[in-house]
């Protein structure tokens, strides 16, 4: 009898620490898991940032040109060269308030994403895109 439960207590000890040990595992494993998930919505929102920042740059670039001057000289204060003639053509006004308000474009946004879609494929995957050209 005392053998007998010698070889109980063992056996519960061992599960135990079996039951322990793949608690631990899932643990490890789903917060690996949510940091991924983490991981890749932060790079995601770094490579829009980094579309936006460059968007600006080029904005600030052109709006440091002679040429960007001119046009806001002759657009806000209507001015003109002598002997020219001045043609009003109408203006898109949503994408003339994008660029007063310095708004990214919805396409560089999706191209963004495109390429951040194109990161997170598997090697296989993007093969398989390459060849079927898709």
């Amino acid at each position: 009898m005392n053998e007998q439960k010698k070889v109980i207590i063992k056996s519960v000890i061992i599960i135990g620490l079996v039951a322990y040990f793949l608690f631990l595992t899932y643990r490890a494993v789903a917060f690996n898991y949510n940091t991924n998930k983490k991981i890749s919505s932060l790079q995601q929102e770094i490579v829009l940032i980094e579309a936006e920042k460059q968007y600006l740059e080029n904005l600030n670039v052109y709006y440091n040109t002679n040429t960007y001057k001119e046009l806001e000289a002759r657009r806000k204060l209507g001015l003109k060269k002598a002997g020219e003639t001045v043609i009003a053509i109408p203006i898109d006004p949503k994408r003339l308030a994008q660029v007063e308000n310095r708004e990214v474009p919805q396409q560089i946004i999706d191209a963004a994403k495109q390429d951040t879609q194109q990161v997170d494929m598997s090697n296989a995957r993007k093969w398989l895109n390459y060849v079927l050209r898709i």
